[in-house]
This record gives C-alpha cells, sequence and structure tokens, in this order.
C-alpha cells in the first residue's frame, strides 16, 4: 500500500503489461509519488507510453 509518511521514501513500483491497466495504474502511482518502472514486450506499446509520460521523472521503461 501507498501512502505519503513523513521521513519515507517514494514507493518502487513494477508493472507488468504497459496497454489500458498498466498505464492507469502508472499514472496512479505516479500521482501518489511512487518510482515507476513499466515491463512491456512490445516496443510498439512502449514507445507510445514513452510519450505520454515523457515529462515524467518517475518512470523507467523496460
Amino acid at each position: 500500500m501507498m501512502g505519503v509518511v513523513p521521513g519515507v521514501g517514494p514507493s518502487q513500483v513494477t508493472i507488468t503489461g504497459g496497454r489500458v491497466v498498466g498505464t492507469n495504474a502508472a499514472k496512479m502511482a505516479v500521482g501518489q509519488g511512487a518510482s515507476v518502472t513499466i515491463i512491456n514486450s512490445n516496443i510498439t506499446v512502449m514507445q507510445g507510453r514513452y510519450f505520454i509520460f515523457s515529462s515524467d521523472h518517475h518512470i523507467q521503461f523496460e
């Protein structure tokens, strides 16, 4: 469970699959201040997600 606790660093979230559900999960996690890694085997999907999250520095793509 993610939450904002004083003195505790941001949560680290890994999401497998970057389509609709994975993208929404990433948006929610970033909105709560988490560092997010999205893992997907389809390069086309990952390129699309890069454009959605390119301004956010908490997203890592693999």
